[in-house]
């Protein structure tokens, strides 16, 4: 069963207010709760706060993507990013999608769990790595080859007290 969904309007400000830089939306219902609407609210509420201080953080779709048509929608709803899987895509689709995420004016965040995947992706044109691998010696043995031009982000699903012992 999952926990009380919060509307946008009011979790969106909470980010901002505690220093985030952005904030991702699982715009799946089976997984996150959340849909490509909400992803919409969450950019609406942060392009309010444009005059605040702090001022509007990003928003990124972290959907499952796996159509073209996705990254569409995203733009749509005035996300600033969106998370591609290379694993999912592979290095067949993926420059496709990375193209289209471009030509929308959207960051793409390649999602990539070892260093082939890594070395592959920045290769394809990715410049934001989230590396998806567990324990922090494991997230710098993926990204051990790849330039320092590279964005970096290590994904922590923090859910027991080792993970949460990673983020500190």
């Amino acid at each position: 069963e999952f926990a009380q969904r919060l509307e946008p309007d009011i979790v969106s400000p909470i980010f901002r207010d505690f220093g985030a830089s952005a904030v991702s939306v699982l715009a799946d219902e089976r997984m996150g709760g959340c849909t490509i609407e909400d992803v919409k609210e969450f950019a609406e509420e942060q392009r309010r706060a444009t005059h605040n201080v702090p001022g509007p953080i990003h928003v990124i779709n972290s959907d499952l993507i796996i159509d073209e048509l996705q990254i569409a929608q995203s733009a749509a709803a005035n996300a600033a990013a969106v998370v591609l899987s290379y694993e999912l895509l592979g290095e067949d689709a993926l420059p496709d999608f990375l193209k289209s995420c471009a030509a929308l004016d959207l960051e793409a965040i390649v999602a990539v769990t070892d260093e082939h995947q890594a070395t592959r992706a920045v290769e394809c044109g990715a410049s934001i790595l989230l590396v998806k691998v567990d324990g922090v010696d494991a997230k710098v043995e993926v990204i051990k080859n790849v330039d320092d031009t590279v964005c970096k982000i290590g994904y922590i699903f923090a859910k027991n007290d080792q993970q949460l012992t990673e983020i500190e």
